[in-house]
């Protein structure tokens, strides 16, 4: 897995979001879904996933938490 992370944009890329594209949409739409999200981009050819949110609202901590559920 890697994982970076800057204020407002979190960037995951993990073999998982190319394995399962329905499990990685779901996982995608849920957190469209939060409080504070600007924006969800899912790639799955590239195994990643780009969450941009508001850091007023959302923190990378808790969203990292929320990925591993």
């Amino acid at each position: 897995m890697y994982i970076h992370q800057v204020t407002g944009r979190l960037r995951i890329s993990h073999g998982a979001f190319r394995c399962d594209p329905v499990k990685a949409e779901a996982l995608a739409s849920r957190r469209r879904d939060l409080e504070g999200i600007r924006s969800v981009a899912l790639k799955p050819k590239a195994s990643g996933i780009t969450i941009h949110y508001d850091p007023k609202v959302q923190d990378s901590k808790r969203l990292l938490t929320l990925m591993a559920e």
